[in-house]
């Protein structure tokens, strides 16, 4: 037997955000900088390249070395260029009097999401089903998601109607109400 989870007819709302809205997410922050010094500071912990030209990672950098370069005009000033990992770097570089000169670009990369808003938001009334494997009975609510793979098809199958109390995979023959009929169950209430 297919139980209908219905609408609560009193949490329909017009939606302010219907239509097709635009999203930006942030992906990627990359922030460079550029020092001239006699040398690195010491509060900047970065890998080493080793004698044989490969590098020797170190696990507690809070930034890497791109390019090491010597100033035309001032042979005992490096440049040094590189990526900041730990932010927190940046104002230690900003506020060090001991550097020549020190500029640091923040380059944050974002993703445009385009999705679509329904007309109304609605809630759904918690209904009592059973499980059709252990036939006990629970609230709608409480379904659980899972996601198991078929060795069979070589696949990934997933359900948002798992027992709560067995697990078993689309436990329940149930349907949700579409808002089109919740309103008109609600016109023949008014």
């Amino acid at each position: 037997m297919k139980t209908t989870i219905l609408i609560d007819l009193n949490s329909i709302k017009k939606n302010p955000k219907a239509g097709y809205q635009s999203e930006y997410f942030p992906i990627k922050k990359e922030i460079d900088f550029e020092i001239k010094a006699k040398e690195l500071p010491n509060y900047m912990i970065y890998s080493n390249w080793n004698t044989e030209g490969m590098v020797e990672i170190n696990y507690d950098r809070n930034c890497e070395l791109t390019e090491i370069q010597f100033d035309e005009f001032n042979p005992d000033i490096k440049i040094f260029k590189g990526i900041i990992i730990d932010p927190f770097l940046i104002e230690m570089i900003q506020k060090d009097k001991n550097l020549e000169n020190s500029h640091v670009k923040i380059n944050n990369q974002h993703i445009r999401i385009q999705h679509f808003e329904p007309q109304y938001t609605y809630k759904y009334i918690h209904t009592e089903v059973q499980c059709r494997e252990c036939e006990k009975t629970f609230m709608s609510n409480e379904f659980k998601s899972d996601e198991i793979y078929d060795n069979w098809e070589d696949d990934y199958y997933s359900s948002d109607r798992v027992c709560p109390l067995c697990g078993h995979f689309d436990c329940a023959d149930i349907e949700y109400e579409d808002i089109d009929d919740a309103l008109l169950r609600m016109k023949k209430i008014i």
